[in-house]
């Protein structure tokens, strides 16, 4: 090593450039990268949801609100009984965990539809919908984690690629 190349030498100056020119030139990778460490995780939380629980809509109590057809809510959390969501938002912070109750245009069986999940217009994951029990329902909820900021497009897609609900949930 010469003088000039020693830590803290005059030669700093262009280590430090080289290996930010290297970085520089990856930083694509990194941003792709981080949008499938995202996927990953976010499709391993719903997924961690193996059998979600679902019920039809003339089932809910009275006076608990649900989601119009075709529409996700999200929140805090969600009785499993009743499906009230609790706290119910558009915007979580990130790392939260998020409940989400979604109202279906049409009831479906266990593996009939799946769940997409989008973040910033890009499809990042689609996971299947594993239901509690035999009977068809129209009304499903789940939780998952938000991982990184943006906006979140959480869709049940049925048979056909019908599009049986859909909301959206910001991670500022």
């Amino acid at each position: 090593m010469a003088a000039g190349d020693a830590p803290g030498g005059p030669g700093v100056p262009g280590s430090i450039r080289a290996a930010l020119d290297g970085v520089l030139d990856r930083v694509p990778l990194l941003a792709l990268v981080g949008v499938v460490v995202a996927a990953l995780a976010i499709g391993g939380l719903v997924a961690a949801s193996a059998r979600m629980p679902g019920t039809t809509a003339g089932d809910i109590p009275s006076g608990v609100a649900t989601p119009p057809a075709g529409t996700v809510w999200f929140g805090a959390g969600f009785d499993a009984q009743t499906f009230e969501l609790t706290g119910r938002s558009g915007h979580e912070p990130i790392g939260a965990t998020v409940a989400a109750v979604a109202r279906l245009t049409r009831p479906v069986t266990d593996g009939e539809a799946s769940v997409e999940v989008a973040l910033n217009q890009t499809t990042l994951a689609t996971m299947p919908l594993h239901l509690v029990g035999t009977d068809p329902h129209d009304v499903v909820a789940w939780t998952f984690a938000l991982p990184v900021a943006g906006t979140f497009r959480i869709s049940v897609v049925g048979p056909g690629d019908a599009l049986l609900a859909s909301g959206t949930v910001i991670a500022p």
